[in-house]
């Protein structure tokens, strides 16, 4: 190549040329962000409907629901829809290619194309979603001298918003606060002293009230009575709030037009109960705690995320020592931990790549030019990171510790060929040239091939996409780098530090690689002699893959730990007072706390009811154990549905429950009838997955009337008689229905008035005499509800839930011990088809559809993998037939190495898959070395049986040199510690143990095929 051949006469361009890309790694390498991983996650928007609550579920559905659905359906990028009549919530996946922003903006246009189709009322707010999977970092505030609410005030104020203002946090949310609640009912009657409405001041008290440092919590615009959050204790002070008039420059103060009532300190809008937690298993006086949730922006860091947030800290505790402030829990620390690991893996992956290649030179010169490629192209890489818009996380850095093994084996080719012409009597540059002659074409042929195996990588539609195009650009430029140093760098070294000097070393090396050439030679002689029995065995070998794709298992992405656990316990019972709450809290303290000596930091709260803890465990405990135990003692204390959850280092953020318990998986019953009809069938399917060996439990709602719907016809020809406005029967039962009912006007050919009262409500029991309701008329009379209508009572679903429209039911089915929710799959998969009813059919959610979406990724990146590189050989080689020969070992090379996953008991995750398209590359490059030379010996007019062999003879000591650097590249990875032996160690023994077999069938297979294709006897 004439741009070696320049190098090798221009030493100072070539330095010049190697260093520029290095230095300006050098350069950006404290600009590139630092975590985890990249954002992996649907972009969600959500769509909240107000005004809604005294419709039916089938009413919300059908009117409401429906509708907005249809209108978004010429919306580009929506992936899927989901909807939740309960939750008065419509949820769009949106795809990552998408701009969301824009996407917002559309959904809000079609909506309101069909305002004026919706019920009376109705309103929605469309916004991205603010869901940020697992917190980051938890911050604990304390007090020990502050009455509690002067602390909550004084925290409120100040601290949650310092945090927010941290450029590389994305969210900061509160977890156990305590609020002053107060009740405000606007009064009709004081209203009507002032000839105003409720309507038109319901909007106008919200805003005042707010002015004041107030926060509203009621339920919709429209809706009276309505809650308050206070930022202060004084109901005098939010009764004297200065309220302004509509169209006027009159104000009056709230307690003119409305009765205000205080409520409790509570730590959720919904119930009326003091926050109880433990620091540590300690209780505190006075505490909250804030979740910290790093930005999902690419650029953000969350080494400098835990920094900033440390010196905040010490800042907020000097500033104010009457709150005092600490970090309970730092995903940071876990990622100190894995970079150091991965630093120490690379070093000791490098010293092993040292010792394998001296072993095989013999000489300290010819040991330290390939070496010097490695930091070459690792500097050169973080360059493309930087470029790229990555960051240093588990992929990219996976990624540069695999390239230490990949990065030498151009190098390594021509150093060997250079010095093997040398030992001839060869001068070095001479030998240098034919060196460039005879291996340039393989060393460009291979790094496009090994680099084009992550091509298919970059066009997989998974949610882990973003990590695997990371993955799959950072490995494959590094490639190509080392090809670019092996032309350029590499020959300029070989011809000015090499030389004929030999030692006994050297000599001892060539005699125990001459003999194990000699018995390498008599093998292939063995194989090519009867090559159709061995042409038998490897199309056989082959075809076991519909054997082991079955025996082996596969797993998501999400199984390293980190030491840190979610644990809760459903509450038995449906009491919300404070005593019966604290004591729940206790039983569930009193279970955890034979345990506290295995944790390094706790926090438990109780939240709607549940009890709950972070815990943090310390270095060496048995994690899988203790949280069975911890598990085991829940229950047995008497809590129902008990879960534990590894925090994962790699968060994956998606619209389904992603975080179920590892022998727990949710799905949808999904059916194109009535809602009816599908809850009917539902208790029918229930009890046939309760049979099902191995299912301990099942969960879902099989009850159609689970709620209660009144609906208030009204009697126009009695309206009329009594001249009573049908406006005023709205606001007189909006007013007087209290908490527990919420009126909204439907649009009907009759006036018709919807209640909803849901049975589980706690004030179900205390119900108001509704007919005894005093609505005004046009004489100033009060006229009894009861004279101008009547009340009918409906059943109605909890929820009506649909998915991209379809009515669907979620179940949880929760395994026994043992039983993970991979082999639950498989258990329902084979059992569902005998259960299911004609018409209804099931679809999962969360972990479950993400392993399925992961399993009919893998086999499309494999096949895909494959044709790419077939297709770039045949163009390559200008031959399909050179091509199928390289590739001919590749597939039993594959399934040898699943059978031996299968057998170690390594499951198919996305590491063993980037390990597996990697092999692909790596035991191609061995067919190319051989065919390549082989095709050029023919070409020079030798005889094909000489060709072979001669061939095979020169190439088995580089393939044996570069197989052997790439395993001793990749045994580190094996051996990891826990937080990350998941990813290193799956990825590690596929290629460790995958080169092995490859480099076994590419010496044997290859010149087998060879000689079959191109019809050489024996």
């Amino acid at each position: 190549m004439k741009l070696s051949e320049i190098c090798v006469k221009r030493p100072v361009f070539t330095i010049v040329i190697t260093l520029i890309p290095i230095l300006l790694g050098f350069i950006v390498f404290t600009n590139v962000p630092v975590k985890f991983a990249p954002f992996l996650g649907t972009a969600t928007i959500i769509i909240q409907v107000n005004n809604v609550d005294g419709m039916s579920e089938e009413q919300k559905n059908k009117t409401v629901m429906r509708p907005i659905l249809n209108t978004l359906g010429t919306i580009k990028g929506i992936e899927k829809t989901t909807s939740s009549t309960q939750k008065n919530q419509i949820s769009l996946d949106i795809s990552q290619d998408v701009d969301i922003d824009d996407t917002v903006t559309q959904v809000n246009n079609k909506i309101n194309e069909i305002k004026d189709d919706l019920p009376a009322g109705v309103a929605t707010v469309v916004a991205k979603s603010s869901t940020q999977g697992m917190m980051d970092e938890i911050i604990i505030s304390k007090s020990d001298s502050l009455p509690f609410i002067p602390f909550i005030n004084d925290y409120n104020l100040r601290i949650p918003d310092l945090f927010n203002q941290i450029n590389d946090v994305g969210a900061a949310n509160n977890v156990v606060i305590g609020y002053q609640n107060f009740i405000i009912k606007l009064n009709p009657f004081k209203l009507a002293y002032f000839n105003l409405t409720i309507d038109e001041m319901i909007s106008q008290v919200r805003d005042d009230i707010a002015r004041d440092g107030f926060q509203t919590t009621y339920l919709s615009q429209t809706d009276a009575p309505f809650k308050v959050r206070a930022m202060n204790d004084s109901i005098d002070t939010l009764k004297d709030t200065i309220i302004h008039i509509p169209n006027s420059d009159k104000t009056i103060l709230l307690k003119d037009i409305a009765d205000v009532y205080q409520g409790k300190i509570n730590s959720d809008a919904k119930g009326t109960i003091d926050p109880i937690v433990t620091v540590d298993f300690k209780g505190v006086k006075d505490i909250a705690a804030l979740l910290l949730y790093q930005s999902k922006d690419n650029k953000t860091n969350l080494l400098n995320m835990s920094e900033q947030t440390g010196q905040l800290i010490q800042k907020l505790n000097k500033q104010s020592p009457s709150i005092q402030s600490f970090k309970l829990y730092s995903k940071s620390d876990t990622l100190k931990e894995v970079i150091h690991s991965v630093v120490e893996t690379l070093i000791i992956a490098f010293i092993l790549v040292v010792i394998v290649i001296y072993m095989f030179l013999g000489k300290v010169k010819a040991t330290f030019i390939p070496l010097i490629t490695v930091p070459t192209c690792l500097l050169s890489t973080i360059l493309i990171i930087y470029v790229g818009g990555f960051s240093f996380d588990l992929f990219t850095l996976l990624a540069l510790l695999l390239a230490i093994g990949l990065v030498v084996d151009d190098a390594i080719i021509l150093v060997e060929a250079v010095d093997a012409g040398i030992e001839k009597g060869i001068k070095p540059f001479e030998a240098t040239y034919l060196a460039i002659k005879k291996v340039a074409f393989s060393i460009i042929t291979m790094s496009l091939t090994l680099a084009s195996v992550y091509i298919p990588l970059a066009f997989t539609n998974m949610i882990t996409s973003p990590a695997l195009v990371e993955f799959a650009v950072v490995l494959a430029g590094s490639v190509l780098i080392s090809a670019f140093v092996a032309l350029t760098l590499t020959p300029m070294m070989c011809a000015r530090l090499l030389s004929a000097k030999s030692s006994k070393v050297t000599e001892k090396i060539n005699q125990t690689l001459n003999y194990t050439t000699k018995m390498y030679s008599q093998g292939v002689s063995f194989v090519l002699s009867r090559r159709l029995l061995f042409i038998s065995l490897v199309i056989l070998g082959s075809l076991s893959f519909f054997g082991v794709i079955k025996l082996v298992s596969i797993e998501n992405l999400t199984n390293e730990k980190t030491g840190v656990y979610l644990v809760q316990g459903t509450y038995q019972g449906t009491d919300l007072q404070k005593n019966e709450m604290q004591k729940q809290f206790n039983v569930f303290k009193k279970a955890l706390l034979p345990f506290k000596n295995k944790f390094k930091r706790s926090l438990l709260w109780s939240e709607s009811m549940n009890p709950m803890g972070v815990l943090i465990l310390k270095d060496g405990v048995d994690q899988d154990k203790l949280m069975k135990n911890i598990q085991s003692a829940v229950t047995n204390s008497g809590f129902k549905d008990v879960f534990t959850y590894a925090v994962p280092p790699i968060d994956i953020t998606t619209s389904g429950p992603s975080k179920e318990p590892n022998n727990q998986l949710t799905f949808n019953l999904q059916s194109s009838g009535s809602v009816q009809n599908l809850y009917r069938q539902t208790s029918q399917i229930m009890k046939g997955i309760k049979n099902i060996k191995g299912v301990t439990n099942v969960q879902g709602d099989d009850n159609y009337n689970a709620k209660l719907v009144s609906n208030f016809v009204i009697n126009k020809d009695l309206v009329r008689k009594y001249k009573v406005n049908e406006s005023k029967i709205y606001d007189a039962i909006k007013v007087s229905s209290g908490d527990y009912m919420f009126p909204t006007k439907i649009k009907t050919d009759d006036f018709v008035m919807k209640l909803y009262m849901s049975v589980e409500s706690r004030y179900f029991n205390k119900p108001i005499d509704l007919y005894s309701i005093q609505v005004p008329n046009a004489d100033g009379k009060l006229i009894p509800l009861r004279s101008l209508g009547a009340f009918k009572t409906e059943g109605s679903p909890k929820s009506i839930e649909m998915t991209n429209s379809i009515i669907t039911n979620p179940l949880t089915v929760t395994f026994a011990d043992g039983i993970s929710y991979v082999e639950g799959m498989k258990l329902l998969n084979k059992n569902m088809p005998n259960i299911l009813p004609e018409g209804i059919s099931y679809d999962y959610t969360g972990q479950a559809e993400l392993l399925t979406e992961n399993s009919s990724s893998f086999g499309y990146v494999i096949l895909a993998s494959f044709l790419v590189i077939y297709l770039l050989l045949a163009a390559q080689f200008e031959s399909f037939k050179d091509s199928f020969i390289v590739l001919f070992s590749v597939p039993l090379t594959l399934v040898l190495t699943l059978w031996c996953c299968y057998l170690a008991g390594v499951a198919l995750n996305i590491y063993a898959i980037l390990g597996l398209a990697t092999l692909i590359g790596l035991t191609a490059k061995n067919g190319i070395l051989i065919t390549e030379y082989a095709n050029q010996l023919l070409s020079e007019g030798k005889e094909g049986k000489v060709a072979i062999y001669e061939a095979l003879k020169e190439r088995f000591r580089p393939i044996l040199m570069t197989s052997l650097v790439m395993i001793a590249g990749a045994i580190p990875l094996m051996f990891q510690a826990e937080n990350i032996r998941v990813l290193m160690h799956d990825i590690g023994f596929v290629i460790a143990i995958g080169v092995t077999i490859g480099t076994i069938c590419s010496l044997f297979v290859v010149p087998l095929m060879y000689c079959l294709i191109k019809r050489i006897k024996f």
